[in-house]
Order: C-alpha cells, then structure tokens, then sequence
C-alpha cells in the first residue's frame, strides 16, 4: 500500500516491525549474559503487551484505548517517528486536536522524516499543520507545509482548494483564482470548482459571477443539500425571494422534505436576511476538507472519512454537515457511543438537530438501550404538532419493541395527518398492518396490507407479508401464492421471502417444491431458525424423519421468537401429524412474514 494513504489501520504493519527489530535486538543480547537476558526479556514483555494490546485496539477501531497503549510504547521509544505519527493520528480521530498538533510538530521535526521527501507517509499531518497555522493566520508557514498527497484525485482538490482559501485569508486574490482554475483540469472536480468559485464571487461581492457559478453547480449536484443552503441563502440576501422559494420548491420535489428547506422558507417569509453559509476563508477551507471527508463516505472508506473530517471539525468545530458526516463514518464503523458523542454536539438551534437526537435514539436501541431510545424519542414529541420524522420514528421504534397498541395510536396520527396519500404512505399502512397483526387484529391488517400495495404495488414486503398471512391462515392459497412470488421477483435473495414461498408450497401440498425453496432459503440464511423449522416439516411430509428432527433441533439452537417451543418439543417427541392434531383444537397463533432486516420501522 503507498505510504502517504496510509491510515490507522496501515500503522498496525509497521508497529509490527517495530516488535521484530526489537525481539532481535534482544536475541542479541541474550546471547552476552544471562542477567542481561533477564532484564531485557522483562522489558519486552511489558513493551509486547502494550504493543499487542494496541494492535487490538487499532484493529477493532478501539481509538482511545490505543491512545493509552501507544503512550505506553511511546514512553519507551519517545523518538520514533512511527509511533510519534500513530499518535498524532489517535489524537486527531479522538478529536483531541492540540495533542494531535504537537505530535505532528514533533514528528515532522525528525531528521528522518525530513529526508523521505518522496516516499513518506506524512501527508495527513502535514495537512493538519497546515490547518493549524491557518488558524493562527500565520499564512505563509501554512504555504511550507502544504503539499500534495499521492492519492490524485483528492491530492490535487484538497492541495489546489486549500491553496486557494489560503490566498484569499493573505489578501491574494489573483493568486487565489489562479489556484481554483487548476481544479477545472479535472472533470471530478468540477463540481467543487462551481461552488468555491461562487462562494469566492459571493465574498468579493461579484454577485453576477456568483449566479453563475451557483446555476452551473446546480446543473451537477442539483440535490446536494449544502449546496442548495449555500445558494438558497445568496439569493434571500439579494432580495430574490421568488428564486428562493422555487429553488427550495424544486429541491423537495426531488429529494423530499428537511426541516433545513422549512426554516429557510420561515426565513423568507419573515423578511429576515441570512447570514452567508460560509463567512470566512477558514470556514471554506473546512467546507472543503468536509467535501473530502463525504467523498472517502461514500466510496465506503469510513477510516479517512474520520480523519477528513476531524480536520474539517478543527477548523469549523459546529458545523452540523461536517458533524454529521463524522458521526455517520463513525455509525458505519460500528462505534455507535463515538457517534453519538458527535451528534450531541449538534446544537438545538441547527436544522440537523431533531435528526441527530432520532439517530442517537436509534444507536442506543443498537446499543440495546431501548428505554433510553424511547425516552429519547419522546422527549421530541409535540402535543400541539405532528412532526413527521419524530412520530415515524417513535412509532416503529414501539413497535420494534413490541408496543404494539401504541404504535398504532402514531401511526392513526400521521395518516390522519395526510390530506393526500402518495406511494411514500405505503410504508405507514405496511406498518401499522404489521402492529394490528401482531394485536391478532386481522381484519384491520388485511385492509392495512390491502391499502399500502394499493399505493406501491411493488411493495415487496406488503407482498410477502399478506400472501404469507393468508396462505399460514389457509386463506387465499393460490393468491396468497403468487404475491410472494411477486415479492421474490422484486426481491429475490431475501431469505424471508424465500422462506415464505416453500411455506406456501407446503401449505399447497407441494413438498418437493417446498423443498427446494426451503433449502435455498437456509443457504441464503443458515442459522435462520424459522427456516430450519418450516424446513423440518417438509423434510417429515417427505418422509425423511431423520433430517426433519435434525432441522427441528437446529431450530433449537439458533432460536426465534416467532417459534412456539412447546409446539416444537411435542412435533419432535411425537411428530408432526401429533401436533397438527392438538392444533386443530385451538386457534393458530398469528405468525411472523416480516423480513427483520427490512427498513420498515
């Protein structure tokens, strides 16, 4: 892997050097003395410990635990520039940013260091440095630290960007233009050329060239919320309301409701005049660096994602774009404390805040602290207001909680609120049909069901949901039948829906080919326990009672709460036709067709 793009992670290989050169080291001594030995086998096996407890901590993303550990190792090697830049790295994902300074000064103050002009790995505390002297206005200090990666494409954006912001702050205009013209060069950057040039335009009041700028960006990122901000503001301040009313119109249409557009339209209504999204050549030199961080999101490269857009926070600490692309890079890693010590820091008066305390709620309940996230949640309700996000999400979270009465009252809530349904309301009546189901409500589920495909007809998983609650019911076989293999067209390697199709197989009478989608279904899921017991079943009509009680004890081991386990243990004691006959003397409980993994609610 090249040295410069090297990220956390990477540092784990050369920490591994380290612990070789250091056990040879030792065999060498060894070799003089025995008390020698003693002594230096001691001191490895503390200096091992941290190191393998740090390379644990780097592996699982476990950063403030690593910090402890490097510290360690540094205490004992305190001038070497490996470690010196692990540190400067842990310091700066932790946010811990003058840490993070004064190691990266240290360092690139190495004499080594200094000398690997091509082939070192310093870029990103280069670029911290060259942060921090901006910060401290010393421009021309920023200018000796600032150069490029060898990652080309964010190398020469973040360089050429950043070049340019810095000539702006040292009263450099021309020099300032000449350094955005480069991003021209390259057609991926083009993007990011529009909106810095027509934030520089907005600066030095060409507001003519600003227009222009902002319509061309709008050609390519028509939907990309900073930006609309950005522009939607520029024209507010030049008392083109109706424009502004249009262009937040228009971006609704296409990419839906945020209480982002609904504040900038309060905003106009009320005559007030905005202050422009970025203010100072500071502010953009962060907007780029949050850019960055954005691109390396959606690529799925979340490690520099995090360090982008921690360096973005070091410029721009309350910026709620630049918090909620780090607390997201730290969601996709799994580290769901971490990101929601980013998401409190969004502030009450940000458009990003009601969203941020619904994703804190939502980590929590990961987490498995579900009080805590219904607690969350509720705290956001208004009596007086339905607000769509906080009731949706409140609503499925008491649902995913098995709430099912009061569920349903939020749901009844926002479609009462809808003065016309669109294909978006599917998911509130497929949900609220999941709740009544649940509830044994069913006639009140089947029109739930009935009303949400009617406004998506595609609704995978209305589709198998219904045809599999009327096939388990033994209603509406046939229909039932050929609404899950609607579902699996749409959706076909879903376990779920593959499971539902050889259940109504089953329920057909069709053992072979219950057997067949049973089977693909367990390779697709294979410690699915609701699957290996419908699998049983078949393998039982079949008449291979081995593998059925094999399939039946595995339904054991792998659990669902959709199985009766009595049910079960009586099937395995006494066989499935026992079983059937002690059902048949009592109603069937209602039974799961959701797919869990579905983003339903």
């Amino acid at each position: 892997m090249n040295a410069r793009k090297m990220t956390i992670l990477n540092f784990v290989k050369k920490l591994c050097l380290i612990t070789m050169l250091v056990a040879s080291s030792l065999t060498v001594a060894n070799a003089k003395s025995q008390e020698l030995k003693r002594s230096k086998l001691a001191s490895f096996g503390t200096y091992s410990g941290h190191f393998l407890a740090a390379n644990l901590a780097l592996s699982s993303r476990d950063f403030k635990s690593a910090t402890n550990f490097l510290m360690h190792l540094y205490s004992e090697q305190p001038e070497d520039p490996v470690l010196i830049e692990s540190l400067f790295l842990v310091y700066l994902i932790n946010g811990e940013f003058e840490k993070a300074r004064l190691f990266a000064e240290k360092y690139h103050q190495d004499e080594t260091v200094k000398q690997e002009a091509q082939s070192s790995h310093h870029y990103l505390s280069k670029l911290f440095l060259t942060a921090s002297q901006v910060k401290s206005g010393d421009y021309d200090t920023a200018r000796t630290h600032l150069e490029k990666g060898d990652d080309f494409m964010i190398a020469e954006m973040s360089y050429h960007l950043l070049s340019a912001w810095i000539n702006v702050a040292d009263n450099k205009p021309d020099s300032a233009l000449a350094s955005l013209e480069k991003l021209q060069e390259n057609s991926f950057h083009q993007i990011y050329y529009l909106i810095n040039s027509a934030i520089l335009a907005e600066m030095q009041d060409r507001q003519k060239d600003a227009d222009i700028f902002y319509n061309e960006a709008l050609l390519l990122g028509g939907t990309k919320l900073d930006l609309i901000e950005a522009y939607g503001r520029f024209l507010e301040r030049t008392g083109r309301e109706k424009q502004a009313f249009a262009l937040y119109d228009d971006f609704e249409n296409r990419a839906g409701k945020h209480p982002l557009i609904a504040k900038a339209r309060a905003r106009l209504i009320s005559g007030e005049k905005p202050q422009p999204m970025i203010g100072n050549a500071q502010e953009a030199i962060a907007y780029g660096l949050y850019h960055i961080a954005n691109i390396y999101y959606g690529a799925g490269n979340y490690d520099e994602s995090l360090n982008y857009a921690r360096l973005a926070q070091y410029l721009a600490p309350e910026n709620s774009y630049i918090l909620n692309v780090l607390s997201l890079s730290y969601q996709n890693v799994e580290k769901y404390v971490e990101a929601n010590e980013i998401l409190q820091q969004i502030k009450p008066e940000s458009s990003f805040y009601t969203k941020a305390q619904i994703r804190i709620a939502a980590n929590l309940e990961i987490n498995g602290q579900n009080g805590l996230a219904l607690e969350k949640i509720a705290a956001l309700l208004n009596e007086d207001k339905i607000d769509e996000a906080v009731h949706m999400e409140y609503a499925n979270m008491l649902k995913r909680n098995e709430k099912y009465a009061q569920s349903i009252e939020y749901y009844d809530d926002l479609i009462g609120s809808r003065f016309l349904l669109t294909i978006n309301d599917a998911n509130l009546f497929y949900n609220r049909a999941v709740a009544h189901e649940r509830l044994k409500n069913w006639p009140q589920a089947e029109a739930d069901f009935l009303q949400a495909l009617k406004l998506d007809p595609n609704h995978s998983y209305a589709l198998n949901y219904l045809g599999y609650s009327w096939v388990d019911k033994g209603l509406k076989l046939e229909r039932g039948l050929e609404m899950i293999s609607n579902a699996l067209t749409i959706d076909p390697q879903n376990a779920f829906i593959i499971d539902s199709l050889g259940w109504a197989y089953f329920k057909l009478g069709r053992y072979e080919e219950a057997r067949k989608e049973l089977e693909r279904a367990m390779l697709v899921s294979p410690s699915n326990a609701d699957i290996s017991d419908h699998l049983g079943d078949v393998y039982w009509k079949l008449g291979r009672k081995l593998e059925a009680e094999f399939k039946w004890q595995q339904a054991t081991i792998f659990k669902s709460p959709e199985i009766n386990y009595d049910d079960l243990e009586f099937k395995r004691e006494n066989g499935l036709e026992a079983l059937d006959e002690r059902k048949a003397l009592n109603d069937k409980p209602a039974v799961k067709a959701e797919n869990g993994t579905a983003n339903n609610g």
